[in-house]
């Protein structure tokens, strides 16, 4: 009760947000296995397309990097797959996704209070919530972002931000923008490939790299 009335969240709402991250996490790798269903459909596709391709002579390719996903588990391949951006690499043992986290992901970042890697999506009720500098931070009411206490009246008075619509948007906390949220993987595009204030951001076409992709 003395936490509500202070404006921390109670037991029971820690409680239910830990439950809605991990239902998160669930759906994210459902995700991934439906992608990898698909893909499989379409490496036989691909492989009949390549018989043929032979037989007339026109040549075709496909990537090692998919070549070899396609003739892996598919636990194998979760396991060597991040969950967050769903980039594959055969080089994604535990240590090397900890690597991955730390410094490649696009949908990650490096809290510049804190030092703890957190989700872009998730960074202003990060700095609001769990930063050991959250305090120094307030909620604008207007785009959600999470502002220094300090330069907050001045955030509010240039009228910047522009006001995000909760139920159909969703704020980028790096280049301030306000995402259509309702389209399929509208977030994970941007952030990997449109946000230009994210250096993780992913400057090459899928499957360009060959030494890892993107799901």
């Amino acid at each position: 009760m003395f936490d509500e009335i202070d404006g921390k969240p109670s037991p029971e709402a820690e409680k239910q947000k830990k439950q809605e991250k991990e239902k998160k996490k669930d759906e994210q790798i459902k995700s991934l296995q439906k992608e990898l269903n698909l893909l499989q459909e379409q490496s036989l596709q691909v492989a009949e397309m390549t018989r043929t391709a032979s037989r007339s002579r026109i040549p075709t390719r496909l990537s090692y990097s998919a070549q070899r996903r396609t003739s892996m588990p598919k636990l194998e391949v979760l396991e060597k797959t991040c969950v967050f951006c769903g980039e594959f690499r055969e080089g994604f043992t535990d240590a090397g996704l900890d690597v991955h986290y730390w410094k490649r992901c696009p949908l990650l970042m490096r809290c510049t209070h804190c030092k703890q890697i957190v989700e872009i999506a998730e960074f202003s009720k990060h700095l609001l919530e769990e930063c050991e500098s959250s305090e120094n931070f307030m909620e604008c009411s207007q785009c959600s972002e999470a502002i220094r206490l300090d330069v907050y009246n001045q955030h509010i008075a240039r009228g910047r931000c522009s006001e995000l619509d909760r139920d159909s948007q969703r704020h980028c906390p790096l280049c301030h923008c306000n995402i259509d949220d309702t389209e399929d993987d509208a977030w994970k595009k941007h952030a990997i490939y449109k946000c230009t204030k994210n250096s993780r951001r992913n400057k090459k076409q899928v499957g360009n790299d060959v030494s890892g992709e993107i799901m």
